[in-house]
This record gives structure tokens, C-alpha cells and sequence, in this order.
């Protein structure tokens, strides 16, 4: 993993900020989206699920948001079970959602050197 520091100054030398930004070596695949119920943005936890279903990865939602990124071997066809499970809870109590990786969402086969994004959006009916 690389990282590049940078420093930024804020009007004067003396307010400088130091960001660090983090560049992953391995190709990652990426999923994110919403989490809605009746449009309205929940709360809770996302997760990926790989083929055997074994978590490889988690993300809060906030606001209805959430991004997961985990590193995929070049040629894993993550649209033949990968999985991402919504967990939420609402006004009569917890529930979950799972939605398979599919063409509709991204990109299916992990390529040599790139990263793949996969958008899903969960819209969940109010109960």
C-alpha cells in the first residue's frame, strides 16, 4: 500500500494540515449505493458476502450511504455469488435484504490491474 503525505497551508505557515491519502496496490472491487425504506435514507449495516459466503467485508450506512471495498484475484467472477446484505432496523424492528452482484450492477469479472465498482441500491417498503 502506498501513501502520499500532503500539506496543506491555510493562510499562514503556521495553520498547515497534514492529509494522508492511501492508494491501494491491489486491485479492489468496490461496491456501493443507498439503503432506502419508503425513500426515506436508513441506518444500520452492509455486508459482502464472497461466493462461500464468508463476510469480506462491512460498511455502516449512513444517511442511506455506504461504500465497501475488499481486494478480489484477478479473474474471480464476483457476479456468481457475491452478495451484499442489508441490515436495517425500522419502526416495527430489524430486518435484512440481500442483493446478488450482477451485470445490471457492475462489472462481473475482476480484471488484471483495475478496480471494479458495483452500484446497488436496496428499496425497502415501509412495514
Amino acid at each position: 500500500m502506498r501513501a502520499t503525505t500532503i500539506f496543506l497551508g491555510l493562510f499562514c505557515c503556521a495553520c498547515a494540515a497534514e492529509i494522508l491519502v492511501v492508494e491501494p496496490e491491489d486491485a479492489n472491487l468496490s461496491v456501493s449505493g443507498y439503503v432506502l425504506i419508503d425513500l426515506d435514507p436508513a441506518y444500520g449495516v452492509v455486508v459482502l458476502f464472497d461466493e462461500s459466503d464468508k463476510v469480506v467485508g462491512s460498511s455502516s450506512i449512513t444517511n442511506g450511504r455506504y461504500g465497501i471495498s475488499h481486494p478480489v484475484d484477478p479473474g474471480t467472477l464476483v457476479c456468481d455469488g457475491y452478495a451484499v446484505r442489508a441490515y436495517v432496523e425500522d419502526d416495527v424492528g430489524a430486518r435484512q435484504e440481500t442483493i446478488q452482484l450482477t451485470e445490471d450492477s457492475g462489472v462481473c469479472t475482476m480484471p488484471v490491474d483495475t478496480s471494479i465498482e458495483h452500484w446497488i441500491r436496496f428499496d425497502l417498503p415501509r412495514r
